[in-house]
């Protein structure tokens, strides 16, 4: 703006200089100097403002272009691929088909226009799909191992103790499963990767979770001291889901353990590795 200033300072001065000669060399042009003046003045404020206008917009237009991501565009060629064009410009093939909203990557239209995503979006994409796949592995190390086939599933303890009362007829009544004796608030695991179908009190039970498993097998944890999961919460082998309790019809602590097939009952002993 300073230029614009001295251009408007200088033309302003020569016109007036010129103006004032014409006044004095010409009486009848003396009354109209200052409608003169006038004139000049208003012919350089419209340049001043043109020019700071013209500033104004110049700048407005930088600015916002910087802003604008320069973006890449590929015309697809007859028979071509997504793979080939991803491989073409070294990036994920899922990526790309992620930022054109592209479902079928085996179909691309020749002439169709395909957006390239910018490097960055490219090692952004590569990070988070490595941190994926290392979350994935962790996953997979974690998860426990069960030893299954289509008629038959191995279990794990539930709790650590001794075996107080076994499966089978138990003074003139039927006794569903094991009785493990331990101390009231010792952590009860789920046996085996399973489905909580019921998690709360049920009479003679006290308080009690059922898991459903793989191939219509059940495992029930009753007279427990308190219930550390809920219904339909999916468990892993090893999973927390209470406390060793004598909630419901127990004399002593322990954990009242069954094993099921569809609705018949069977000795948990017979699913269950031996003891060290």
């Amino acid at each position: 703006m300073a230029g614009t200033e001295e251009i408007e300072q200088e033309y302003f001065q020569r016109g007036l200089l010129l103006m004032i000669n014409q006044a004095l060399s010409s009486p009848r042009r003396r009354g109209s100097i200052f409608s003169n003046l006038f004139l000049m003045s208003l012919c350089c404020f419209f340049i001043s403002s043109c020019a700071e206008f013209s500033d104004v917009l110049g700048g407005e237009a930088k600015s916002s272009n910087s802003n604008i991501k320069k973006e890449r565009h590929y015309i697809v060629h007859q028979d071509e691929t997504l793979s080939e064009i991803a491989s073409q410009f070294d990036i994920e093939v899922n990526q790309l088909a992620d930022r054109n909203n592209i479902t079928e990557a085996d179909h691309l239209e020749e002439g169709q226009v395909i957006i390239i995503p910018q490097k960055k979006e490219t090692l952004d994409y590569r990070r988070d799909l490595r941190a994926k796949k290392e979350d994935a592995l962790k996953v997979e190390e974690n998860a426990p191992t069960e030893t299954e086939d289509e008629n038959h599933i191995t279990f794990h303890w539930p709790v650590r103790g001794e075996i107080i009362s076994p499966f089978g007829p138990r003074r003139n009544r039927a006794h569903d499963g094991i009785d493990i004796g331990a101390k009231i608030g010792v952590p009860v695991y789920a046996a085996a990767n399973g489905e909580v179908i019921f998690a709360g009190k049920l009479r003679a039970y006290g308080n009690l979770v059922i898991l459903k498993h793989r191939s219509h097998y059940f495992t029930a944890y009753a007279h427990l001291n308190e219930i550390k999961t809920k219904k339909w919460k999916k468990l892993t082998r090893g999973e927390l889901l209470g406390t060793v309790g004598r909630t419901g019809r127990a004399t002593a602590p322990h954990l009242h353990f069954e094993v099921r097939h569809k609705t018949g009952p069977l000795d948990p002993l017979k699913f269950l590795p031996p003891k060290n």
